[in-house]
């Protein structure tokens, strides 16, 4: 066997080497890009195995509800992903955070065609930029208001995606998911369909303007009640301060998100508007809820966050501090969200969210968020105003 190691240090923590056997056949390599790798020279298979971990800890100034300080592995996933015969792909990722062993991405690609990439399995419904964004790349240590209540979760179906070098598409159907069916007794599962689109026509290492659209339409099964809640924007407690409660009788749920970032230099930028609302039988409420998040960041030691966008995801990917002792970002956020129409009073909200991010190299984050609660208006909540501080350290591999 013959062995050629190129080693390059990143701040200390890992290097880039490559094993080659006598044939030149197979190599393994070792990269910031690709995590761990074993790859066919020619290219015709791959396999990478990689993973994070998010240990979180919560502080809460309570107001009215009781919400309860704590700590909590929020994840701890592990994937391998690769390549067959060039037109093949797949990635199975675990996540055993929490009681029990999850399958969060299990799915097949097939990427034989000009039209694009087949996706066969269990992955996320395409359906807003902060969603679509990984969790391990997001500004905040938890998502928006919006997430919980209106963004659809991974389930088990098809689509096609293309994208090229400032767009993308994707379109989907979908079933159940994969813990089973949650539909009462042996009715049906019901039925998903999810697209989004988004074009960046400023895109380069230090700009960047992103567009995009999502639409989301849900059959739900014969005695599924329809419910739309959403946590303070932390994880720790379990408290929904806003909560429209069951809503029966209803046939179909739907959902709309607008997408708009940009970015200059260390400066950046991003925003959603969503809307949900349910078809109903019987005479029943037929609610239009509603959303929004607006969020902006600058990076104190020059990064950029256009550097880490990806044109054919319409997403943001992994940020690599420039310098040795790693890169400082501060974010700020407002969200809102209304939950209140046609007789539901589920309450409105309206968060405030500043966070200090240190990358102290290209596989390590520590993150502090201080958020309040600004106003609940309505709903068992009324009135209710807590504050918190949360922290995160993350290990990405």
């Amino acid at each position: 066997m013959r062995k050629t190691l190129q080693a390059m240090s990143i701040a200390g923590l890992m290097a880039i080497g490559t094993v080659a056997m006598a044939d030149d056949a197979i190599e393994l390599r070792l990269s910031r890009d690709s995590g761990l790798r074993l790859a066919a020279s020619d290219g015709s298979f791959s396999t990478r195995l990689g993973g994070r971990i998010q240990a979180d800890g919560a502080f809460y100034d309570e107001d009215v509800a009781a919400l309860g300080n704590g700590t909590k592995i929020r994840r701890g996933r592990v994937f391998v992903s690769g390549k067959i015969l060039r037109d093949w792909g797949y990635k199975l990722q675990m996540d055993f955070a929490g009681s029990g062993n999850h399958i969060r991405d299990g799915y097949i690609d097939y990427r034989g065609f000009s039209a694009g990439t087949l996706r066969v399995g269990n992955f996320k419904q395409p359906f807003s930029l902060d969603n679509m964004t990984s969790s391990k790349y997001v500004s905040f240590i938890e998502r928006s208001l919006l997430q919980e209540a209106f963004v659809p979760g991974r389930r088990i179906g098809a689509a096609l995606l293309s994208g090229g070098a400032n767009w993308s598409t994707a379109i989907g159907a979908f079933g159940d998911t994969v813990e089973g069916n949650e539909a009462p007794g042996e009715a049906d599962s019901g039925f998903s369909l999810a697209g989004r689109a988004t074009h960046a026509p400023v895109h380069s290492a230090a700009a960047l303007l992103h567009l995009g659209l999502s639409l989301h339409y849900r059959q739900l099964p014969d005695g599924l009640d329809a419910r739309y809640r959403t946590r303070p924007e932390t994880n720790i407690a379990g408290v929904r301060l806003v909560d429209s409660g069951a809503l029966s009788d209803v046939d179909a749920r739907s959902s709309a998100a607008l997408e708009l970032a940009a970015a200059h230099g260390p400066l950046h930028l991003q925003g959603e508007y969503m809307v949900a609302r349910t078809d109903a039988d019987n005479g029943a409420a037929e609610p239009r809820f509603s959303g929004h998040y607006l969020q902006a960041g600058w990076f104190l030691t020059g990064e950029s966050r256009a550097a880490a966008y990806s044109g054919a995801g319409g997403k943001f990917g992994a940020i690599t501090p420039r310098a040795d002792a790693g890169a400082w970002e501060v974010t700020a956020r407002y969200s809102g969200i209304d939950l209140s129409d046609d007789g539901v009073i589920g309450g409105e909200q309206q968060s405030m969210t500043l966070g200090l991010s240190w990358y102290p190299n290209a596989y390590l984050r520590a993150m502090l968020n201080y958020g309040r609660v600004l106003e609940v208006d309505g709903g068992a909540s009324d009135g209710d105003e807590p504050q918190f501080v949360q922290a995160r350290l993350q290990l990405e591999f």
